[in-house]
């Protein structure tokens, strides 16, 4: 594994020649880009032939090597945050996505699809609430963040990862839904002095271990990690008014220059295989119908068509351009008074 990703670390620091027949692949890096390899390339390359190149780098990375280049598109398929995505939809910069070229898009589900056809979700990540359940048998509600009882002993996420994901699920709790951010901020003011401080998903698992914390916001799968790897109490809460939806997009650049072997990579993406893949290393939800996995894996993801159907999607355009202002507010108004209380 150390080996796979030392060389996936070498490919973004040095060009890798590609000759005319490569499908070029724009990946997240890392342990992701070894498991896209195994579970959709490998198999793809064995049906079709060919060679595949994958370029690493985080979203914000790939999507500004596609603006510098929109006329000959650095990948010719990606994997996107839908944050960042938004950006291409606005200026239709990708691919229709039809089950024509993607046999396996009929069975995506509807909550998969996103940008009017031009990106699908590869699978479902969601923030939501992680819990100890030895201290809280059940989770169910967002408003577990305002109980008295748990003052002093719960994380929020901070503003630069999953802050305004938070602001939105607040937005929807105690307003009119996810784009009433004001309502969001009001109620995330509240929620501040009470929680003992504002953090990053890698540094709670050992607060969780220590019992300084019994729930935080955070990206659903940690719990599914942290339970496998010697916390079996910590669980994933599915609130009732729903978990904030994080796909993992895939997009085709317009003007790709392998297009049939791009979307190929999409239909092999989708395949039942592939999505087991990632669901039972990441817990990663699939996006498709027919995956069946084990029922602890399940409670450790948004897997049913209830849990989609109530997925709350932030407005990534909306936040996207005031995201200075919000940051700003953040700075002034909810750091000072985090752990206040």
């Amino acid at each position: 594994m150390k080996l796979a990703v030392t060389l996936s670390a070498l490919v973004s620091l040095i060009a890798v020649p590609a000759t005319a027949q490569d499908l070029i692949v724009g990946s997240w890096g890392g342990v992701w880009d070894d498991t896209v390899k195994a579970n959709i390339i490998d198999p793809m390359v064995a049906e079709t032939g060919g060679e595949v190149t994958i370029v690493p780098g985080t979203s914000t990375e790939q999507f500004a090597r596609l603006l510098a280049n929109p006329s000959a598109p650095p990948v010719d398929v990606m994997f996107l945050d839908l944050d960042v995505a938004v950006a291409g939809f606005a200026q239709g910069l990708f691919e229709p996505i039809t089950v024509d070229k993607v046999p396996n898009l009929a069975n995506a589900y509807p909550a998969a699809i996103y940008g009017d056809g031009t990106a699908v979700a590869q699978s479902f990540g969601a923030i939501t609430i992680v819990y100890d359940s030895s201290v809280i048998p059940e989770v169910t509600s967002w408003n577990v963040l305002f109980d008295p009882a748990f003052v002093g002993n719960f994380s929020v996420s901070p503003f630069d990862t999953w802050g305004a994901y938070v602001l939105s699920a607040l937005g929807s709790v105690k307003g009119s839904g996810p784009g009433d951010m004001e309502s969001g901020w009001k109620a995330l003011a509240e929620v501040a002095p009470r929680a003992l401080l504002l953090g990053r998903d890698s540094e709670l698992r050992p607060l969780f271990e220590r019992g300084e914390i019994v729930f935080a916001t955070m990206y659903g799968g940690e719990a599914y990690v942290m339970a496998t790897g010697g916390l079996p109490q910590i669980k994933m809460a599915k609130p009732v008014e729903g978990m904030i939806a994080v796909p993992n997009l895939l997009v085709i650049p317009k003007g790709a220059k392998n297009l049939d072997r791009a979307y190929a990579f999409v239909n092999q993406a989708l395949s039942v295989p592939a999505q087991t893949a990632f669901a039972t290393e990441y817990a990663s939800a699939p996006s498709v119908t027919g995956v069946t996995l084990d029922p602890a894996l399940l409670a450790a993801m948004p897997a049913t068509a209830e849990d989609f159907a109530s997925l709350i999607k932030p407005d990534w355009s909306e936040i996207n351009a005031g995201k200075d202002a919000m940051l700003q507010r953040w700075n002034t108004e909810i750091l000072p008074v985090v752990g206040s209380e």
